[in-house]
């Protein structure tokens, strides 16, 4: 569905702006779209807005605990480290598993 839609889309273009090239970033849009998303299959969780407002949180509690004031700079820094060092896997391989207890009813 969306490789017709692209397709047509691209041929539409063609046909009324003939006379101009398209660019790189459109053609591949148009032309490897379809492709490249089926390339990609994504968790549907990946794509929910929960994800967005987790990152979000965990960027204000960084900001506000773990970064320095004393610049923009300096705070930015320090949250962009702390993020690199969260999704390194070598890091959260060897961090302590925390064993959780079941719900019980």
């Amino acid at each position: 569905m969306f490789k017709n839609y692209c397709f047509e889309t691209a041929q539409m273009a063609i046909s009324l702006y003939g006379w101009y090239n398209m660019s790189a970033t459109v053609h591949k849009l148009l032309v490897h779209g379809a492709d490249i998303i089926k390339s990609l299959p994504l968790p549907v969780g990946q794509l929910s807005e929960d994800v967005i407002e987790s990152a979000h949180k965990e960027y204000k509690t960084l900001r506000q605990y773990h970064s320095r004031k004393t610049s923009r700079i300096n705070t930015n820094t320090d949250i962009f480290n702390r993020m690199l060092i969260s999704t390194d896997p070598v890091v959260t391989n060897t961090r302590k598993k925390t064993k959780t207890e079941p719900n019980k009813i």
